[in-house]
Order: C-alpha cells, then structure tokens, then sequence
C-alpha cells in the first residue's frame, strides 16, 4: 500500500511539472501568475530596451526609441514619444489566447507578439518587412 501511495505522489508531482513547463502563454514567462493578462498591462511601460534584427544581424535602437506607453483598462492606449515630446491616441485589444497585442491608432496598426507579461515586465516583438523588432519595458511609476 506505501509504494501504491508513492507511485502516486510521484505521478502528480511529474505531471504538475510538465503541465508547469507545457502551458505557458508567453515564451519569457511568466510561468504562472494569478492576475489576468489585463490586469498585467494595464498601467504605464517605459522602454528600456529596443533591438531591430535584419538578417539575422541585431542593433541596439533604445536611444532612437523612448517610448512611454499607457494601457488602460478601457481599452484605450496612449504612446508618448519622449524624444519629439508626441503624444498618440488609439485602442488596445488582446488576440489569439492573449498572445497578440493589436495597437490601432496614430496611423498604425501594429500586431505585437507578447513574449513576457509580468506585473513589472513588458517585453513585445512584430515584425516590419526584413525587421523584427523586440521591445522590451519596464513598469514606469
């Protein structure tokens, strides 16, 4: 009876951690997390980091980008360029299970493939033409 016992802790225990590591959302994470991907995004994002690859050849573009960016509950997104002191309106919606951010608005329509979404975290990629960009943010306070 104590090996049957055992048997079976060992199988959940196994298949608690291939469910862990088979079910992600997002391919950085977070591997589980208790607020709804919404409540995640809704708040302000700083840019932190910005990389462009063209074929297969990667540069740093966070000093041409600085970005604050302001998800809000309603739907409504808001992008401040810091650098030309801009601002843009336009609208935010999840797709494809929440593994899609579509921004509209301000003469764009851009689909971000959502790689990381934590509470503190916002990392982004789309591609334009040759480009793939990947944008990574931070919580701004």
């Amino acid at each position: 009876m104590k090996i049957i016992a055992k048997i079976l802790v060992l199988v959940f225990l196994a298949s608690g951690i291939f469910a862990s590591t088979s079910c992600r959302r997002y391919d950085d994470g977070p591997t589980i997390s208790f607020n709804s991907p919404t409540k995640r995004l809704v708040r302000k994002w700083k840019s932190s980091k910005v990389t462009r690859t063209t074929n297969g050849t990667a540069a740093d573009k966070t000093s041409d980008y600085n970005y604050t960016y302001d998800f809000q509950e309603s739907g409504v997104a808001i992008k401040y360029d810091n650098l030309v002191k801009a601002e843009y309106k336009g609208t935010w919606v999840f797709e494809e299970n929440d593994v899609i951010l579509n921004l509209k608005g301000g003469g764009n329509d851009i689909k971000y493939t959502i790689l990381r979404l934590k509470t503190s975290e916002l990392w982004l990629t789309y591609v334009d033409g040759q480009d793939t960009w990947k944008i990574e943010m931070l919580e701004s306070k």
